[in-house]
């Protein structure tokens, strides 16, 4: 094995390396800080060369930062068997679900104007759902997963997340959460026709700047129309994610329940995880805190019975 200190790498999931995988990249394994060259692209993966992994108890393995798009590319087109593989712990999937997405997302808010990759990313949610409704502790292992720092396509991920928390605490069915989580997820699609100066802007907005953000929820409703999307669920909650209950929020000021449910549910879920990621403004707030300055700082913002809700979801 060949030892080499002179690239720079990023962690992928052991259990994501089938046998009988040919993969389009090379494998490391670290040995007393030095990547070591384990696996060369294009070679046959059998059962001996994981099991010589955990006989060494080399179990966390890595590739090179310039194989990451093969990598995802490879986890992408096999994720539905390892969803499915028995074998792999609920934790693995989860870590293996929140990289997909993740990577998709911030592809489709690099390049919006994308149908493919907006089918994919329902697909995605679809796929996933699987495994979240045949787990009850799946969704508190996807929260665990969820990004520290702010960035606006794990924030997407992370807010389908709760949003799909809340849904099943709610008793949503199968169909139901699957628009849901697909709402969620591309909520903030509009954000990707708005300057990332303005969308990345430390402190405050202008009232100039406000306005020209305040323009991503229509933004992204009309990119999904464009691109075929006929959910009026879907379409609603990415419209109306910064509605508030007492008529106060845009685009519409619409009031109370004349909001799409998945509009109230997203708001909840896009609120919560803003404040409780770090941004380069601000620090992280631990969960209780978070919870806490929605409901005394936030008050007539929220449904009131969701948002009790999603409290007792976050404290189960």
């Amino acid at each position: 094995m060949k030892k080499t200190n002179y690239i720079v790498v990023d962690t992928i999931a052991f259990e994501s390396i089938k046998v009988g995988a040919r993969l389009p990249f090379s494998i490391y394994v670290n040995d007393n800080n030095e990547y070591v060259l384990f696996l060369k692209p294009d070679v046959l993966i059998e059962k001996e060369v994981l099991d010589n992994l955990w006989i060494k108890d080399k179990r966390e393995l890595f590739i090179n930062i310039q194989d990451k798009e093969a990598y995802q590319a490879y986890l992408s087109s096999n994720l539905g068997g390892l969803i499915r593989d028995q074998s792999i712990p609920q934790k693995a999937k989860c870590k293996m679900i929140y990289s997909s997405t993740s990577n998709l997302m911030d592809e489709l808010l690099q390049k919006p104007d994308s149908p493919e990759s907006i089918l994919k990313a329902k697909e995605l949610v679809s796929e996933s759902l699987e495994h979240v409704l045949t787990d009850a502790s799946a969704i508190k292992s996807m929260i665990t997963m969820s990004a520290y720092d702010y960035y606006t396509y794990s924030h997407s991920v992370n807010v389908s997340i709760y949003s799909l928390g809340l849904g099943r605490h709610l008793g949503m069915n199968k169909e139901q959460l699957n628009l849901l989580g697909s709402s969620a997820l591309l909520h903030d699609l509009g954000k990707s026709k708005v300057a990332p100066e303005l969308i990345n802007k430390r402190g405050r907005l202008t009232e100039d700047e406000f306005e020209i953000v305040k323009g991503h929820p229509s933004l992204g409703y009309e990119l999904l129309k464009k691109y075929g999307e006929k959910s009026f669920q879907i379409l609603g909650g990415a419209r109306h994610h910064h509605e508030k209950f007492d008529g106060t929020g845009y685009p519409k000021g619409l009031k109370g329940e004349d909001i799409p449910l998945f509009g109230r549910i997203i708001l909840i879920a896009d609120v919560f995880d803003a404040l409780s990621t770090k941004r380069s403004y601000k620090e992280a707030m631990p969960t209780f805190e978070a919870l806490k300055l929605m409901k005394n700082q936030m008050a007539g913002h929220f449904d009131p019975k969701l948002f009790a809700s999603f409290i007792k979801f976050m404290q189960q």
